[in-house]
């Protein structure tokens, strides 16, 4: 009888061993893991050419040189042209939008111009914007001024939550 009580102190105790260590190593997972989170979402918020599905990338963009506000010919057509250096697709395959809004500087009512797709739904990285994938849209009239114009890029599901798909903006310009 006695031995039995040694043997069940004996398991206890290297059970004590390998619990311990494990209970050690899953609460430091779970303090650490908040901040590897936050510190992802503080990298992705402080990168604002950075779309995904929770946040739109948005980007200030200049008339092109010798487009200023006093020779802007407001009746020719003018094209916002972005770049794009970087996909990745969504975690389940998914299919994923882009929606490109615009507005003026002054916080003006924000206007969709266009839409647009990457296709194959692979995920690719540009080593410089020389390498980047174009995407052109017309410029509407009332934005057409010479004057800054903001655009906002979202990642928007055509099916499912579209979890993980991202977009880089490199840039764009006014023509």
């Amino acid at each position: 009888m006695g031995s039995a009580i040694v043997g069940e102190r004996v398991r206890t105790s290297m059970l004590d061993h390998i619990a311990l260590p494990t209970l050690t190593f899953c609460a430091l997972v779970c303090l650490l893991l908040p901040i590897c989170s936050a510190r992802a979402e503080a990298s992705s918020e402080a990168n604002p050419m950075l779309a995904t599905v929770d946040r739109a990338a948005t980007i200030t963009v200049q008339p092109a040189a010798g487009n200023s506000a006093g020779n802007f010919d407001a009746g020719r057509s003018h094209q916002v042209i972005i770049s794009v250096v970087g996909f990745t697709p969504s975690q389940d395959k998914d299919p994923v939008q882009f929606v490109v809004k615009a507005s003026n500087q002054e916080g003006g009512h924000e206007k969709e111009i266009g839409r647009f797709g990457i296709l194959p739904a692979t995920k690719f990285r540009a080593d410089n914007v020389s390498k980047a994938e174009r995407f052109s849209f017309k410029l509407p009239v009332e934005l057409a001024t010479g004057r800054p114009v903001r655009l906002t890029i979202s990642v928007v599901p055509s099916n499912g939550r579209g979890l993980g798909a991202r977009l880089e903006v490199g840039g764009a310009e006014l023509r």
